[in-house]
């Protein structure tokens, strides 16, 4: 017989860097979102509701995280994670401006 299929390891956020936390929120928030528009209408219902107030939440927290970020762009080093080597974030000013646009359009729901 087939083995069930393990899950994959959790990453908390707060052992990553700020940064880091911060774009996670960012694709969670976009990702709940555009899950959203995908379907012809948005219910009011639990699930629905759900995601849009998990999509705000986690928008507002990846801009305030960017805002009060007070370090410099070297601050934030890639996971330790030989998968994401190539991996690296977008300047702070843009990022901060996808955690704006990430976080509007889920209160546009």
């Amino acid at each position: 017989p087939t083995p069930p299929p393990r899950e994959a390891p959790r990453v908390r956020r707060d052992a990553l860097a700020p940064r880091w936390a911060a774009q996670l929120r960012i694709e969670t928030s976009t990702f709940l979102v555009d899950r959203l528009y995908a379907s012809t209408y948005v219910y009011a219902s639990d699930g629905d509701g759900q995601c849009v107030a998990t999509a705000l939440r986690e928008g507002r927290a990846a801009v305030r995280a960017l805002v009060a970020f007070d370090g410099d762009e070297s601050d934030a080093p890639a996971p330790a994670d030989a998968r994401w080597a190539e991996v690296s974030l977008p300047p702070l000013p843009y990022q901060l401006a996808e955690a704006r646009l990430a976080h509007g359009r889920a209160a546009a729901l």
